[in-house]
């Protein structure tokens, strides 16, 4: 699942272009204007092999930038649930904290489901390459994700626990934090945070770095 910028007729061109390379895609179209009014961004676009697995049904939108679908597999029993976010930094679009109120509400009613997303967000200090205090809609992620480390002080576990794992912990396979984003200026530069990862909540089926993705 990613976050795409787009109009009705580039999406038809995103999903031929899908279907030729072996690939299922549905969008939920974004709700804010960009430069043209045909275009919106915020819109999420979901991917899955059609050899291997189907959506079930469309897409929905849970909130801003955030969607929800549904994915059966073949070598899987039983139905995935999966949400794509991309992570607000700014209040005028919602706010952080609504997203990830919508992605809890989604785990509660339906049980596991595992989180695809560019939060622009962190639970950990050490996550972001300057370091620096967590913010409030980090200590929001931290609580989902339910993370817990010696950098950051205080358990940030809810009384209705939906079990939230990061999927890979920090990414590094000897702890250390594995980058995900990079200043690009000029070329490749040096890690900025780690803000694009998944998180099963309610259990989840277990997934690991090294498991291919529907």
């Amino acid at each position: 699942a990613f976050e795409v910028k787009c109009s009705v007729a580039t999406f038809r061109v995103l999903q031929k272009a899908a279907r030729t390379a072996g690939y299922q895609a549905k969008w939920v179209p974004g709700q804010f204007a960009h430069d043209k009014a045909e275009v919106v961004c915020g819109g999420i676009v979901g991917l899955v092999r059609s050899s291997t697995a189907s959506f079930c049904g469309g897409m929905a939108r849970l909130s801003p930038r955030v969607a929800a679908m549904t994915i059966r597999h073949a070598q899987w029993q039983g139905a995935l649930r999966f949400c794509g976010v991309h992570g607000i930094t700014e209040g005028k679009e919602g706010s952080f904290a609504q997203q990830v109120r919508a992605v809890r509400n989604y785990a509660a009613k339906h049980g596991e489901v595992t989180v695809l997303a560019d939060w622009n967000h962190v639970p950990c200090a050490a996550w972001r390459f300057a370091g620096g205090a967590l913010s409030r809609a980090d200590r929001a992620l931290k609580t989902l994700c339910e993370w817990e480390c010696d950098c950051c002080s205080g358990s940030e576990k809810e009384a209705d626990s939906l079990r939230g794992r990061v999927v890979g912990g920090t990414g590094g396979s000897a702890g250390e934090v594995a980058w995900t984003r990079y200043h690009t200026k000029g070329g490749w530069g040096k890690p900025t945070s780690r803000i694009d990862f998944a998180v099963e909540l309610g259990g989840g089926p277990g997934w690991r770095l090294g498991h291919s993705v529907p």
